[in-house]
């Protein structure tokens, strides 16, 4: 797609540069990738890991009874 937008010059040869990018386009690729993962990251970082009990484990897991099933 098409699209006639104002970019700071300086800015993005400075990422082509850091990032070794031959095109604009694909210096404005990257910008959206990265941006993309990066909000993804916050995302996921804003999220809880643990169940509605706040325990990482089920209280029903034996470990022990695991392992002597194992022999």
């Amino acid at each position: 797609m098409k699209t006639t937008v104002e970019i700071d010059d300086k800015r993005l040869m400075h990422v082509m540069r850091l990032a070794n990018l031959k095109t604009r386009k694909a210096a404005l690729e990257f910008a959206l990738i990265e941006t993309e993962k990066i909000l993804s990251m916050r995302n996921l970082a804003s999220k809880s890991f643990y169940a509605e009990t706040k325990t990482a484990i089920d209280p029903k897991y034996d470990l022990a009874k695991l392992r002597r099933e194992e022999i």
